[in-house]
C-alpha cells in the first residue's frame, strides 16, 4: 500500500533517526544540534563541545537506524538503548552538575 511503502522509504533514511536523536537530546541534555551536513567553513568556528556533541549526535543517529553498538553487537531496544546512551553521556551529566 501507498502509506506503508512511505515509511518504510522513511526508515530507510538518515533524515528520519537524525530527527528523533536530535529531539531526544535536545529533550534529555537542552542542547541544540543543527541539522546540516558539516561544512569546513563554518567548523573552524565551533567550539569543541559543540563539534563533540555534533558527533555525538552522528553516532546517535547511526545507532537509531542500525541498532549497532560499539562492540558491534546489536540492541533490540533501540529507543531504550538512545535514552541511556544520552543518560550516561557528558553532555547529560553537564546539564544536570550546571543546574
Amino acid at each position: 500500500t501507498g502509506v506503508s511503502e512511505l515509511a518504510d522509504q522513511f526508515l530507510e533514511t538518515n533524515d528520519f533517526y537524525g530527527c528523533i536523536a536530535k529531539r531526544y537530546l535536545s529533550y534529555l541534555t537542552g542542547y541544540e544540534v543543527i541539522l546540516a551536513p558539516p561544512d569546513p567553513l563554518i567548523d573552524e568556528y565551533k567550539s569543541e563541545q559543540q563539534k563533540q556533541l555534533e558527533d555525538f549526535h552522528r553516532y546517535l543517529t547511526v545507532f537509531l537506524k542500525t541498532g549497532e553498538q560499539e562492540n558491534g553487537e546489536t540492541d533490540p531496544q533501540t529507543m531504550k538503548g538512545l535514552i541511556n546512551k544520552i543518560l550516561r553521556s557528558e553532555f547529560f551529566y553537564e546539564e544536570i552538575s550546571n543546574e
